[in-house]
């Protein structure tokens, strides 16, 4: 799945929490000075994505202040997804 970058956007993913930090709040702090930081500096979205079996991701993205927009479905074969359904088009 390819999604480009818009103007004004910017996204998140890829995260990643070692083990011995996990519980600690870390993540959301961290996702909120992300935030923070790309507002400053004039961006107006920010974009993150997470598998919806990770329960643990989606609470402190949710404590960070991003709110959800749509659920998308994708088959994983190695490095490649295959999206089901209408893939992310924008706002």
């Amino acid at each position: 799945m390819s999604v480009s970058v818009e103007s004004g956007h910017f996204w998140i993913y890829h995260c990643f929490t070692a083990e011995w930090a996990r519980g600690n709040g870390i993540y959301p702090e961290t996702l909120k000075r992300i935030i923070d930081d790309h507002f400053k500096a004039g961006y107006r979205t920010g974009w993150i994505y997470t598998a919806r079996d990770n329960v643990a991701s989606q609470k402190g993205i949710l404590r960070a202040g991003f709110g959800l927009v749509k659920t998308c479905d994708a088959l994983r074969v190695g490095t490649h997804y295959y999206p089901f359904g209408q893939a992310y088009q924008g706002q």
